[in-house]
């Protein structure tokens, strides 16, 4: 299967409720079930991280790509959707981050004295605010802006969200790789 076909969904198996935009305003939640992390808000699934194969994978309504890490870095991380680069994240000096997209460029900041993360685009407008709520690996990502039309936010907060998990789980001790996730 290439990485950009549709996947087949089986009977047992969830469809994407709708995009992330459309949840505008909520706090929705990111957390393990099932071998993959999910952000769903109440019962609706938005978006999932999980590891198929050799590969990590992020998924929503809007597509399917593959998060690829060169070298194995956790400064640079790219969402690649059939062969293409979606969208490029690059780790700056002082806690903050870019992400460009093949159409814009965002900025993902954090404060040493707060927990939380927020994504901004080029405007300095707030799209996301990201931050560990209770128990292991779990994320708040409250949606607070929508980039516009043919919107990124759903890729975008999943980019975000496997960033964060990477950090914490190499400023845990157990390594930056792949296998630093618990699935």
């Amino acid at each position: 299967m290439e990485w950009n076909e549709p996947l087949e969904q089986t009977e047992d198996e969830e469809g994407f409720a709708g995009a992330l935009d459309q949840y505008a305003g909520q706090t929705v939640r990111l957390w393990r079930e099932e071998g993959a992390f999910v952000l769903r808000w109440e019962d609706d699934l938005l978006g999932r991280l999980s590891r198929p194969g050799e590969q990590m994978v992020a998924e929503t309504r809007e597509g399917r790509w593959e998060i690829r890490r060169p070298r194995r870095s956790i400064a640079r991380i790219e969402l690649v959707d059939g062969g293409s680069v979606f969208a490029r994240y690059r780790r700056r000096a002082f806690r903050s981050a870019a992400i460009t997209t093949r159409t814009s460029e965002y900025r993902l900041h954090h404060r040493t004295a707060h927990p939380e993360w927020t994504l901004t685009d080029g405007s300095r407008g707030k799209l996301l605010e990201l931050r560990p709520a209770e128990g292991a690996a779990v994320l708040d990502v409250k949606v607070l802006g929508v980039p516009g039309l043919g919107s990124d936010l759903g890729p975008l907060a999943l980019l975000c969200s496997y960033v964060l998990l990477m950090n914490s789980a190499s400023t845990a001790g157990s390594g930056s790789g792949p296998d630093a996730l618990p699935f």
